[in-house]
């Protein structure tokens, strides 16, 4: 037998072209099952501008209600984010990407299809912050002790709020032109996001 695997990641793309992707794990549907959800952490990312002038940080979390997805069904992925900086977030998108690779005997192929993609829609929280705004953010952090994790315990459950609430939702429908995800000895097909 072979071994089957799909891997979602969700991609967040900042202004100046810089972006973020968090793996989601999903799993095989099986013939009979209930949904099983799959809950990305809330994590920061360091926004700079050309490289090492600081912007602020930027801190998202992503959830995936049902992991066990098939070809015509619907996945349902809820955002939620924080912008702590002042640069501009353009769109933060979920995409369904498909990577095929074959090798046998030294030869191999390799190609890459998006197969759906759609945006979420810019929240309150995700829009870029004034300088004063930024200023009175640092000193709250550093009043507040800000764990090692990269944002305040408030900033966390924020995220996880919005994450729950089903505030900032796409839903995917999972065409049926898809390949099955498939890991065999010469071919592997593989699903991301």
């Amino acid at each position: 037998g072979g071994y089957c695997s799909v891997r979602y990641k969700v991609k967040l793309q900042f202004k100046k072209g810089s972006d973020k992707e968090i793996p989601l794990d999903i799993i095989g549907k099986p013939p009979v099952g209930s949904p099983v959800s799959y809950l990305v952490q809330p994590e920061t990312t360091k926004v700079t501008f050309f490289c090492c002038i600081p912007r602020g940080t930027m801190t998202m979390a992503a959830n995936v209600s049902n992991t066990r997805v098939g070809i015509g069904q619907d996945m349902k992925i809820d955002l939620g984010a924080k912008n702590e900086s002042s640069e501009r977030i353009e769109f933060v998108s979920a995409t369904l990407k498909e990577s095929i690779n074959w090798s046998s005997s030294g030869h191999h192929s390799h190609s890459k299809n998006q197969i759906v993609s759609k945006r979420f829609r810019i929240t309150d929280a995700m829009k870029a912050k004034r300088k004063d705004s930024l200023r009175e953010i640092k000193v709250e952090h550093q009043q507040s002790g800000v764990e090692s994790r990269g944002f305040s315990d408030s900033v966390y459950r924020e995220i996880l709020d919005a994450v729950r609430d089903g505030a900032n939702v796409v839903v995917l429908r999972i065409p049926s032109n898809v390949h099955n995800s498939y890991r065999g000895r010469l071919v592997t097909i593989e699903h991301y996001l």
